[in-house]
């Protein structure tokens, strides 16, 4: 684990669950960008990373 970046993952259950980050509903893309902007003003000196994990298929998608 490295104490210097923040990983944000969203579960998901749709179904179909998006195959791309393209055919992933916007939405999502942008809850997951508000959550790192949030998280980015608590912890400014750490690198942030946010997934989808898609819960019918078992797959984590990175977003950012």
């Amino acid at each position: 684990m490295q104490k210097d970046k923040i990983t944000i993952v969203d579960f998901k259950t749709n179904r179909p669950a998006g195959k791309t980050l393209a055919e992933t509903p916007e939405v999502y893309k942008k809850q997951l960008k508000t959550y790192e902007a949030l998280i980015r003003k608590i912890y400014p000196d750490r690198n942030v990373e946010s997934y989808i994990l898609w819960t019918n298929e078992a797959r984590l998608m990175r977003v950012s």
